[in-house]
């Protein structure tokens, strides 16, 4: 399985977050200013759609966490 099938199952605003961050490599204040929002709330983004993405993953796959 890939990050790509794992993403499409996710919010488009959690899929732009990740890539901008992860494949990108911005950091959380460029996130934000790509956003049209604070660092914090960037940070904060950053950190639930990951979160959520590994929920979906160990959902998709059974993977043990």
């Amino acid at each position: 399985m890939t990050m790509r099938h794992v993403l499409g199952y996710m919010r488009p605003q959690c899929r732009e977050t990740l890539r901008l961050h992860y494949y990108e490599g911005r950091s959380a204040a460029d996130v934000g200013r790509e956003l049209d929002t604070t660092t914090r709330y960037a940070e904060k983004l950053i950190h639930n759609c990951l979160k959520r993405a590994r929920e979906i993953y160990i959902s998709l796959t059974g993977a043990k966490r």
